[in-house]
This record gives C-alpha cells, structure tokens and sequence, in this order.
C-alpha cells in the first residue's frame, strides 16, 4: 500500500469515528430533550392546577356578594385572615396551620368573607398569597380538595 493510499484509508477511518460519535450525541440530546418536555409538561400540567386554586371562587374577596349582597367581612373573617397571615413568619412558615385553618371553613361564601378581609387588610389577593407560600405537593392539594368539597353557601 503507498503512503497515498494509507492516509486515504486513516482518513475514512477517522471519519467514520467521527461520524458515529456524532449519530450517537445526537441520540442521547434528542433522548434528554425528551425528558426535559416531558418534566416541564407535567411540572405545567401542575402548575395550572395550582393557580386554578388561586382563581377559585372561593378566593374571591366580591364572591361572598352573591349569596349576601349586604353583608360585609365581620371579626370573625378578620381573625381568619389575621391566622392565616400570621401562620407565614420570617424564618419559618407553618404551613399545616393554613390547612388546619382553611380545613375548618364551611362553605366557599365564608372563605370569600376572609378572603376579602385579608385583602383589605394586608393589601394582597389571600387565593395568590397561599399558593405563593404553601408547599405545592401535600397542603395546597389539601386545601383544594377541602374547597371543592365544600357548598357555596
């Protein structure tokens, strides 16, 4: 074989290599890009189901109207609200308190009683603020399961 023919035949040789290096990355990236739309699906997925909570009627601080057009946030709604900010601190939040609080509200009209306190008081949406600050896995599925479950009125 001449030295012509010899680097001829490396040549294709190393191309070749190349070539199956470069057909084999392209899997494994098409491979983890199939992943990645699949986490960022379900994380999605997820993240609508939790901000469909913060849209929730019963977060509506006018919703309470409804059903008492007269009617308007009395201590009690207050005293909730107070609970439910007072349950996220500086340091540390105490999430389960949210829940147990939210869990003792009968029907969706009293939760809009406390939601509109909450608003007149600390100037925040209390439907936005709890998702903001509740653990998305156990509590805030906690705290919609309890509102789905409970009457308008």
């Amino acid at each position: 074989m001449t030295k012509r023919g010899i680097y001829i035949t490396t040549g294709f040789s190393v191309l070749s290599i190349i070539g199956i290096f470069i057909a084999a990355n392209r899997s494994r990236k098409k491979k983890m890009i199939e992943e990645i739309n699949k986490i960022i699906d379900t994380a999605s997925q997820s993240e609508g189901n939790i901000t469909d909570l913060a849209k929730n009627d019963a977060f509506n601080p006018n919703f309470y109207k409804k059903y008492y057009p007269k009617g308007k946030p009395g201590p009690t709604a207050k005293a909730v609200a107070k609970k439910i900010y007072d349950a996220i601190g500086t340091f540390s939040d105490n999430e389960t308190e949210i829940v147990k609080i939210i869990s003792q509200i009968k029907t969706k009209s009293h939760l809009s009683f406390a939601a509109a306190a909450f608003k007149k008081e600390y100037g925040k949406d209390l439907g936005a603020f709890i998702v903001e600050k509740v653990d998305k896995d156990n509590n805030l599925e906690q705290i919609q399961t309890h509102i789905k479950s409970i009457p308008d009125k």
